[in-house]
């Protein structure tokens, strides 16, 4: 059973909201929503889905203590409680926004259900439009799902969409029953949602397209732990594989005296070999030939040009490593290709970064540079410092933003009754 619709014009979005249940649009109960997740998350361990792009990051994001450590973040450590039904401590109820359009980016296998997630724990419903390439995974997740206790009403409360995104008038009906929306994407995609019809109240959280860098110093990456470090960040080019607005595209390593060139290729054959086990573990099913032609144009381009540079790859456009100095943030080539180059202060690389970096990985040995580092990364836009390893790990903030409390209303209550005793 198929649980994706295929829209082709409106009138067909407007027939399946019609046949939506008042039931269905209830706000449900946060604890029952809680264990409806989590009982999925333990599903999947059980499901073939072992080769779904992410699942490891879903599964963990599903958690009751992952979920309500987001609360807690967003909310202070009263609010679980809150969402359970309490006043919080400014005297308001938490309660949803009502329809939640999201808008989902075809480059990470489960981000439907990253974003869906975020407006469920507020007690939304949602319309979550499925790109092409996710479709079949999508449907997979679903169907394990629907077969576990709360599935059907999960179902029940969200509409699984697919349309061509050049189908505005389809995206257009979408968006006039939307109440909020989050937006994942491109530049292309996130004006072309931003330009719906949208209600006039409605609120649209973006997290449009970004990408991410690394950097070491040389005590790290020159010392004695340095294998360890090779494995958090091919970890981190291997998961999404490098697609994810998290992906590290640049690693700046930091130069001194004792950091030569001899321990360069000792470092970068460490990359080497772990890229070389990483793919024997994790190979990769398929590449586009679009993305093949990117990497060897881009291997080419590297080792023709001045300045030294030199690469290790093999001959599969499985993995590279362009190795070479200097301080800018060319394009991204992606496909598991690095660009590793050497500099030598890591703070006055800061100085041609902007917003357009999401996330920044480290791997310091100096508490008190990598502390520099961090608050001059923040002041240039970078909203996520942190550890290599972990540049994936999917939490609030987002983007700088949290994830929940955008899509949630504080009501203000303030009782009669205090009020008349205020009054005497």
């Amino acid at each position: 059973m198929k649980r994706i619709h295929a829209i082709e014009e409106p009138a067909a979005f407007e027939a399946l909201r019609a046949a939506q249940t008042h039931a269905a649009l209830d706000v449900p109960e946060f604890q029952g929503t809680l264990d409806f997740l989590a009982a999925w998350s333990a599903a999947m361990a059980e499901a073939d889905l072992g080769d779904v792009l992410g699942l490891p990051f879903l599964r963990l994001w599903l958690r009751e203590q992952t979920l309500l450590g987001v609360i807690r973040r967003e909310f202070g450590e009263n609010g679980p409680a809150v969402f359970r039904g309490e006043l919080d401590k400014h005297g308001r109820f938490v309660r949803p926004v009502g329809t939640v359009f999201h808008w989902t980016a075809g480059n990470v296998g489960v981000q439907p259900f990253l974003s869906l997630t975020a407006g469920m724990l507020a007690g939304n419903h949602g319309l979550v439009r499925v790109p092409d390439k996710l479709v079949a995974d999508t449907e997979r997740l679903l169907e394990c799902a629907a077969a576990c206790p709360g599935g059907e009403d999960f179902l029940a409360r969200n509409l699984f969409l697919t349309f061509p995104h050049e189908d505005q008038a389809v995206a257009a009906a979408v968006a006039e029953a939307s109440d909020a929306a989050m937006i994942w994407g491109g530049e292309e995609a996130v004006l072309t949602v931003r330009a719906l019809p949208f209600p006039h109240w409605a609120h649209l959280q973006v997290f449009g397209p970004r990408v991410s860098v690394a950097m070491m110093d040389a005590a790290t990456w020159a010392g004695a732990g340095a294998a360890v470090w090779a494995r958090r960040l091919v970890r981190d080019l291997w998961q999404f594989d490098q697609e994810a607005c998290s992906s590290p595209i640049t690693l700046y390593l930091q130069a001194d005296a004792a950091a030569n060139d001899e321990a360069l290729r000792r470092f970068v054959g460490l990359l080497r070999d772990t890229c070389a086990e990483e793919n024997r573990l994790h190979p990769r099913d398929s590449i586009a030939p679009a993305q093949t032609g990117r990497i060897l144009a881009g291997r080419a381009a590297w080792l023709t040009a001045e300045g030294g540079h030199w690469a290790e790859y093999p001959k599969t456009p499985d993995w590279t490593l362009l190795v070479g100095e200097g301080a800018e943030l060319a394009e991204p080539i992606r496909g598991r290709t690095l660009r590793i180059q050497v500099v030598k202060d890591l703070v006055a690389v800061l100085a041609g970064l902007d917003g357009g970096v999401q996330t920044l990985g480290t791997g310091f040995g100096a508490p008190a540079l990598e502390a520099r580092v961090a608050r001059v990364a923040a002041t240039r836009g970078i909203d996520r410092v942190v550890k290599l390893g972990r540049m994936h790990n999917f939490g609030t903030p987002w983007d700088g933003r949290d994830l929940v409390r955008p899509m949630c209303r504080l009501v203000q209550f303030t009782p009669s009754a205090e009020t008349i005793e205020e009054d005497r």
